[in-house]
């Protein structure tokens, strides 16, 4: 069923005089020049004859072009040949692979709604850190559905207005073009971004070596969301202390001035920029968690360490993807095209920055924070945490650690699959940072429970909706076991990842017992194979299957099992929990492509 609304009826609707058309008559004909409408195009794929119509009627009353399947077969023809804005699926449907559909749909800069019967907490909280737009909970009635349809056709509408063409090639003109509006953005951003008065003086206050607590008990009191949540972290149960503080001159005892100008800071930059959706796909509420779990990550590695200046650690770990809220908030229609580019050629978010705008966010957010005064060490934090050379120098504590730092934070976020950055891919992290400051005996579990109820807590003090968030527990020990075999250079945030998930992990020949049977065998031969080896004999058959993690073009050697699941780097930590779910095994006839079975 195809239905189209009929474009070629006068937006007036009404008939020329009769005097306009002798007028007309006399003249040479020329093409009318009719305002262009960004008219939305809908999918729709469901089983239920019902529930497409339903959907349909509702899409067709909002002037929309709609397109109704049955069945997922040729999906992904329907997608190159009607090019939709937003898109609804049945997730129940077979031969489906959710995951392919949320980065075709990244790729055409489609919504995607999903329908089914959510019944697994799990299942929706992978939904929204996946970045669908919305649920729509089976059986649906008119009255349940109707107002979430329309909210998301509003959403498409109001996108369409604002979006700007990138088909085109890149040129001279328009690169020149793009160099201008970074340009006026940062100036811009000197009076719209600046920091509020109080969070302004308190950074002032915190860096005078007179300031007392009168003093920043003064400053704060006049803000009543920062004293709010000054006087929350004072009598958390990270002070150890059972004695209640109920004055905010006690809090600032209490915290220490470091701690009340993070605060500050972050609440007023949350007041900044708000988890409202700007460009199209780019979910600002998962960018905020996971910037607080770096934060929070930050600050427990500096804790654990005992790197000092944990407080630092934690600000620098919130701002350190500012940048990108930046972009977002103020060149929203081109940075739709760097989630575009990021879903279509896999490449990381800092690289579709650098190709979109030819600057990326790290450095704008660098900048903003030096104007706000921030601490320097902060500043370059920000602008390093990318930074492999600034990460690599570990040598000059007071200048590298910080980078080093925050880019483990970052990586372990990640791992952790707390929020969304904007791309799932993970990078192996630093081993001279990790070695040198003992961060690779903190890839347990012990480690991905306290970064959980930490966020969880601060999600709760700002007044984020928790259910919105996707925040998950790390998952109880389940008496299950993964044999890791790497060619010699371990990533520890496989570790992470899998003690989150409550598996016990093992290094083939690295103390792997003889008659345990583990459950998944994972191959990571993304940095080579192991050296002196052509065969791998002993490694235990697993109970559920194989994976393997490659680069990009490496052939799996032949002592791989058949019927390897194969993921190819970049890692994307979705592919991976779903491959450990044993979905990506259940897909057909087609993979993502960096899955493929070998």
């Amino acid at each position: 069923m195809d239905v189209k609304p009929d474009r070629d009826r006068p937006a007036s609707g009404k008939a020329a005089s009769a005097k306009g058309r002798k007028e007309a008559a006399g003249k040479k004909a020329e093409p009318p020049k009719l305002p262009v409408v960004a008219i939305p195009t809908v999918l729709i794929v469901d089983a239920s004859r019902e529930d497409r119509d339903l959907i349909a009627s509702i899409a067709l009353g909002e002037g929309c072009v709609v397109h109704t399947f049955e069945k997922a077969v040729g999906l992904m023809e329907a997608f190159q040949q009607h090019r939709p804005h937003l898109v609804f699926l049945d997730k129940g449907l077979k031969h489906i692979n959710v995951l392919e559909i949320v980065r075709q749909c990244q790729a055409f800069n489609a919504a995607l709604v999903l329908q089914g019967e959510f019944v697994n907490t799990r299942e929706i909280q992978l939904a929204v850190k996946m970045g669908i737009t919305d649920l729509l909970t089976k059986p649906m009635t008119a009255v349940n559905v109707t107002p979430k349809i329309l909210n998301t056709l509003a959403y498409v509408k109001d996108v369409l207005k604002r979006k700007v063409d990138f088909h085109g090639p890149d040129d001279e003109a328009s690169s020149l073009a793009m160099q201008e509006k970074i340009t006026k953005l940062m100036e811009k951003t000197v009076d719209v971004m600046a920091l509020p008065q109080v969070a302004s003086r308190i950074i002032q206050l915190c860096s005078l070596q007179t300031t007392s607590a009168d003093d920043l008990n003064k400053a704060a009191s006049i803000d009543a969301s920062i004293s709010s949540l000054l006087l929350k972290r004072a009598n958390s149960v990270a002070y150890g202390t059972t004695i209640r503080v109920n004055s905010l001159r006690d809090a600032v005892v209490r915290l220490g001035y470091r701690t009340v100008r993070s605060i500050a800071t972050l609440i007023s930059v949350f007041k900044l920029a708000d988890a409202s959706e700007k460009s199209f796909c780019f979910n600002r509420l998962g960018h905020w968690v996971h910037s607080l779990a770096v934060g929070v990550m930050a600050e427990l590695l500096a804790d654990k360490t005992r790197a000092g200046g944990a407080e630092d650690f934690f600000l620098a770990g919130v701002l350190h993807d500012f940048g990108k809220l930046i972009l977002d908030d103020y060149l929203h229609e081109h940075y739709t095209e760097v989630v575009k580019r990021v879903g279509q050629k896999r490449i990381s978010m800092r690289e579709a920055e650098a190709e979109v705008f030819g600057v990326t966010h790290d450095k704008i957010g660098a900048q903003i924070a030096a104007r706000w005064k921030l601490p320097e060490t902060i500043v370059e934090a920000i602008a390093g945490h990318h930074d492999r050379e600034k990460i690599l120098a570990v040598d000059d504590v007071s200048r590298t650690v910080l980078p080093g730092f925050i880019h483990a934070a970052d990586q372990m976020a990640k791992a952790l699959m707390i929020g969304n950055s904007g791309d799932g891919y993970g990078l192996p992290l630093n081993r001279s940072v990790c070695e040198g400051y003992g961060i690779d005996k903190l890839m347990n579990r012990d480690t991905a429970v306290a970064v959980f109820h930490r966020v969880k807590e601060l999600i709760e003090w700002i007044n984020i909706p928790l259910e919105k968030t996707g925040l998950e527990k790390p998952s109880e020990p389940n008496g299950k076991h993964v044999c890791i075999v790497d060619g010699g250079r371990p990533d520890l945030l496989l570790d992470l990842f899998f003690a989150s998930h409550g598996y016990d992990i093992r290094r083939f020949g690295d103390g792997w017992e003889a008659g345990v049977v583990p459950d998944w065998v994972l191959y990571d031969f993304r940095e080579g194979l192991p050296e002196g080896t052509a065969n791998l004999t002993g490694v235990p058959s697993p109970v559920f299957g194989a994976i393997a993690l490659r680069a990009a073009g490496q052939e799996l050697p032949p002592f791989v099992p058949r019927n390897t699941v194969s993921i190819t780097a970049p890692l994307d930590y979705f592919n991976l929990m779903l491959a450990v779910a044993g979905k990506l095994s259940e897909v057909a006839p087609t993979l993502p492509e960096d899955v493929h079975k070998h």
